[in-house]
């Protein structure tokens, strides 16, 4: 087993009580003071390596940019991951280890490639970690999952879209999130259905969007999901990520015919596409591919300005199962639960059902038991889906994606109806309906 040992005493035994405690109280503390102590090379029952005076971990990585410009991103993954450890210790541990505690060793992968190769391989060889969560950014996750497969480590993907993820024939690397092909996907779901839109019924579309990987690859899929859907594409408009302007593109598909347009934004072309929007006084209904849209500062710099679009979610704050996790986690942390924070707390909570099952933290046997998961909705799997299994590629197979619209400065859920919270409203800035 990849375990840390670490003597007890006094002082260790009431920072435990005070962790516990917390927990007890709604509340999260950092993560535990890590051991440098190298743990021995068995695989055998958990009592074979341990005395009277040591208690062993199991220790899991955590893996986001936690500094640079996505360090608030990174932190909200990192703290889904420190309070499930929480949790799963504070419910008594691994029971099939003998109640052995979960330890996380974080990681700062600075948001760069390179970064992230090295912290995972310190991870592994320095810190013998038995599993990976992360790693939030697309660019990142694809080196560290080759890194892992060379190691022979379990990566579990909270964040982390892009399709090549879990299309390399890796064998180590799991997915949770929808890959970026699926959002696509949704989004020409939601439009098919007039229902959705107050009875409009879309037949013609313009696709938006900027001319880096992020934005070709989701017009490849949308172009294939609405050719299935039977929806023509009348006009594709594209922009560099770091044009200061799209005034000229938004004017162009005013005049197409399009009764709807897709887009694929960052945070800062968001906020020109919605500027050149309003100037235009356009009414067409804009639906996202979960990019800019999604930011909290597309809401907080346009205020009013924001309301009516539609974007796409990994998580709705009505998702059943997942309420009362999102109150211990504001209890925990002071602001509300992500959809970041939310797949990193699932991610910890599959490990741990792993390592139950096979009772072991041997990685390769842990992989196999990751491989073979099958967790049905509970306390322990609150992702809105009827199962939580991953294919043999490690895609999640039934990964969920909302559509909301911002209302009011909040996002409301429309679909799927399940679990929707609102209805969508028409003929608003950005909202249902058509030109004059």
């Amino acid at each position: 087993m990849r375990f840390a040992l670490r003597p007890v005493g006094l002082a260790y035994g009431l920072a435990i009580a005070l962790v516990l405690a917390g927990i007890a109280a709604g509340c999260a503390g950092g993560p535990p003071t890590t051991s440098t102590t190298r743990p021995p090379d068995t695989t055998s029952s958990i009592g074979a390596s341990t005395t009277t005076t040591e208690q062993p971990v199991v220790r899991i990585g955590s893996l986001f940019p936690l500094t640079g410009d996505l360090a608030e991103r990174g932190a909200e993954c990192a703290a889904g991951v420190q309070l499930a450890v929480n949790e799963v210790n504070a419910a008594g541990g691994i029971r099939s280890l003998g109640g052995v505690r979960l330890e996380v060793v974080e990681a700062d992968s600075e948001g760069k490639p390179d970064i992230g190769v090295a912290r995972t391989e310190d991870l592994v060889k320095k810190d013998h970690v038995s599993a990976i969560v992360g790693a939030y950014q697309s660019t990142v996750a694809l080196p560290v999952s080759q890194a892992v497969e060379a190691m022979g480590t379990p990566l579990v993907l909270s964040v982390g879209a892009a399709d090549k993820l879990t299309e390399q024939g890796l064998k180590f690397t799991f997915r949770l999130c929808a890959k970026a092909d699926w959002y696509a996907r949704a989004q020409v779901q939601f439009l098919s259905d007039p229902t959705n839109l107050g009875g409009l019924n879309v037949t013609k579309v313009a696709l938006l969007h900027e001319d880096g990987d992020f934005g070709e690859a989701t017009a490849a899929s949308q172009k294939k999901y609405l050719a299935e859907a039977g929806i023509a594409m009348v006009m594709e408009q594209t922009y560099s990520a770091t044009t200061a302007d799209v005034h000229e593109q938004v004017l162009a598909i005013k005049s197409s015919g399009a009764e709807a347009i897709l887009t694929a934004t960052y945070l800062s072309d968001a906020l020109l596409i919605a500027d050149a929007y309003q100037k235009l006084t356009m009414q067409l209904p804009v639906l996202d591919a979960a990019g800019g849209t999604v930011d909290p500062e597309f809401v907080e710099k346009l205020g009013a300005g924001a309301d009516g679009f539609l974007t796409e979610l990994d998580y709705s704050a009505g998702q059943k199962g997942a309420t009362e996790v999102a109150a211990r986690f504001k209890a925990a942390y002071g602001y509300e639960m992500s959809a970041n924070a939310l797949y990193s707390y699932q991610a910890v909570w599959v490990i741990a059902d792993a390592l139950e099952r096979t009772a072991s933290s041997d990685p390769q046997r842990l992989r196999d038991s990751i491989a073979a998961t099958s967790m049905l909705p509970g306390e322990h799997m609150v992702l809105p889906q009827t199962v939580l299994d991953f294919d043999a590629k490690g895609q999640n197979r039934f990964a969920q994606l909302f559509v909301a619209q911002i209302q009011s400065s909040k996002m409301v859920c429309l679909w799927p109806q399940d679990y929707a919270t609102g209805a969508v409203r028409l003929n608003g800035a950005g909202a249902a309906g058509v030109n004059p």
